[in-house]
């Protein structure tokens, strides 16, 4: 062989061994992380030189926060704080819109398991060596003394804010290794650590167990959580609504993945506690997902927020709630990694044409419809107008169905869906010009083309809908006749405004109208009346 071939071939096998030595990425969007508290939600899309880290708060949407150029494999958020440690041990904060450095643990150990409360971060790691750490006691000054494992293969780390402290050498039977899928967990229970394994052999195997600690340096108690678990895939704890709860996942290649919830019930002394098997109910999938595994288990809003895959290799943050439907809308999360899960930030003229709209709609009103809003209804003698309740009445009822029915068909939760047109509706989303996820948009869409459609139908035909037909009301002329085609094509086709969201304070005129009128009955000059005794039959 030549000299340029050897050199070319030993270029080619210097560039594949680099190759083959960088972290490879799991998936199309790297490795994805989340957890969470009842305010907060993040997920972090984890690749080899950057980790993007999105936020959602409660009530609100994902938000990005700075990229961080290091590949995060664990994080905990701790108060309003985001803790995140890098595969080389590194960790970093994230508060006040930026992150620093934090202190490292001895030999820059990476934890198999994080948990945290308002206050400290703790950690799930290898031992260190005898002296590497100091151990908080609960004597008097001296207030800390070297710390021994003593042998143990795993002990609990606790970092402040500045310097990390041991807190205990776990159980000596604890396996060190968290490469498996079924390593030791890390949680908190009044404030005190606790650790969650699965049994590996004896009568028990299968099964969860929990090691509690009544004080620092005093020995650990354990107690079997659950029944033996087969298949088990994963388990996690997190504590939702202030109830500790562990998750656990079991394989089932017919079905999909199971979940078994068990909620621990009880005061602060672990003999005095119980841990009951807790039914809940999950968030709605996508029209054709369906769950491959589940990742992980966080808490967030009093819901469980469940990672998950779905067969193609798709990530999704599925909820579960014990008490009743979940209220948040599953996520996908290459909707979140895109940008398109909120808050979206629409074209620079959603808040001018939103201005645009609501300013015409007044001039129209007070201006060439002055009369309509002032004047009372020439109504026949068994006519009389509608109350306001019983309009919102035969509106609720002629669109739940639409909101419910196609919610179910398209895999929208629809009371996540509300909250979030709401949110738009309410709050300072649309002079900001952010719109809520795309799901959310398309799925009302729908809902106001076919209530729109149903009702022109309905009034063309009958000068009523079912629901109006169930309370007892009928549209009218303000002339007191049947209205003409371009009155009942005016009246529902305004619906198509009336009902987007930033446009819903509108709904405000049948209140405060002489003859109770929404908006495309005062352009349409028409009434919606109620039957009654014509004062001579009386």
């Amino acid at each position: 062989m030549s000299t340029r071939r050897r050199t070319a071939a030993l270029m080619v096998g210097c560039v594949c061994a680099a190759a083959a030595a960088q972290p490879a990425d799991r998936g199309p969007s790297g490795t994805i992380l989340t957890s969470g508290t009842e305010t907060a939600l993040w997920i972090v899309s984890a690749r080899s030189d950057a980790s993007l880290v999105f936020r959602r708060k409660v009530g609100g949407f994902f938000e990005p926060v700075p990229t961080l150029n290091a590949r995060i494999v664990g994080i905990n958020p701790v108060g309003e704080r985001l803790y995140a440690v890098t595969g080389h041990g590194r960790f970093y904060v994230f508060g006040d819109g930026a992150w620093l450095a934090s202190a490292v643990l001895p030999r820059e150990r990476v934890p198999s398991d994080l948990c945290g409360d308002a206050r400290y971060l703790y950690a799930l790691v290898r031992s260190p060596g005898p002296g590497e750490l100091l151990r908080l006691t609960d004597d008097t000054p001296p207030a800390t003394q070297p710390f021994d494992p003593g042998g143990a293969p795993l002990s609990i780390a606790r970092y402040d804010g500045r310097v990390w402290t041991a807190v205990a050498a776990c159980p000596p039977g604890l396996a060190s290794d968290a490469a498996n899928d079924t390593p030791p967990r890390l949680g908190l229970l009044h404030g005190r650590p606790a650790i969650f394994r699965l049994i590996a052999d004896g009568p028990q195997r299968g099964a969860l167990e929990m090691y509690t600690q009544a004080g620092a340096g005093t020995a650990w108690d354990s107690t079997v959580i659950t029944p033996p678990l087969p298949r088990l895939d994963g388990f996690w704890f997190a504590e939702v609504a202030g109830v500790p709860m562990l998750v656990a996942a079991l394989a089932a290649p017919d079905d999909g993945p199971q979940l078994k919830v068990y909620r621990r019930l009880g005061g602060a002394d672990p003999g005095g506690s119980e841990w009951r098997t807790a039914e809940v109910q999950l968030s709605p999938l996508p029209p054709g997902t369906g769950v491959a595994r589940y990742e992980h288990a966080t808490a967030f809003n009093q819901h469980l927020a469940l990672l998950m895959t779905d067969r193609s290799g798709q990530r999704f943050v599925r909820f579960a709630r014990v008490e009743g439907p979940p209220a948040e809308n599953t996520i996908d999360v290459r909707e979140v990694l895109a940008g398109r899960a909120g808050p979206q930030r629409g074209p620079a003229w959603v808040h001018s044409l939103t201005l645009a709209v609501m300013l015409s709609v007044l001039v129209l009103l007070f201006l060439f419809r002055r009369a309509a809003l002032a004047q009372p209804a020439a109504l026949p003698a068994d006519a009389a107008i509608a109350l306001s309740f019983q309009r919102m009445a035969g509106a609720l009822l002629d669109l739940a169905p639409f909101v419910l029915g196609l919610a179910l068909v398209m895999g929208v939760d629809w009371r996540g869906g509300l909250r979030e047109l709401f949110a738009w509706a309410l709050g300072s989303d649309v002079t900001a010009g952010r719109l809520p996820p795309t799901r959310t948009l398309a799925w009302w869409a729908a809902v106001l083309g076919a209530y729109t459609a149903y009702s022109l139908v309905c009034e063309l035909l009958g000068w009523r809908t079912h629901g109006k037909w169930l309370v007892g009301t009928r549209v009218l002329s303000m002339t007191g006749e049947r209205p003409a085609l371009v009155q009942t094509l005016l009246r529902n086709v305004s619906r198509l405004v009336e009902l987007l969201p930033p446009l819903w304070v509108l709904a405000f005129l049948v209140v405060l109208t002489r003859n109770h009128q929404r908006v495309g009955d005062v352009l349409a000059r028409t009434v919606v009346v109620r039957r009654i005794v014509p004062p001579a039959e009386q």
